[in-house]
């Protein structure tokens, strides 16, 4: 296993910005979920959009 040395990064960096989902996206999202009838569908529908 490696050792941290000289050079490496130990930190997380600060500049991750989270994904912002308009309210109009987020109904949209949420009128297509209900509407799923299929096993599997939801979990589909949601690794489309995330």
């Amino acid at each position: 296993m490696p050792t941290v040395g000289e050079g490496m990064k130990t930190e997380v960096s600060p500049g991750i910005k989270r994904r912002y989902i308009s309210r109009e996206h987020k109904m949209k999202i949420l009128q297509e979920y209900d509407s799923c009838t299929r096993v599997g569908e939801k979990g589909e529908l949601l690794r489309r959009f995330f």
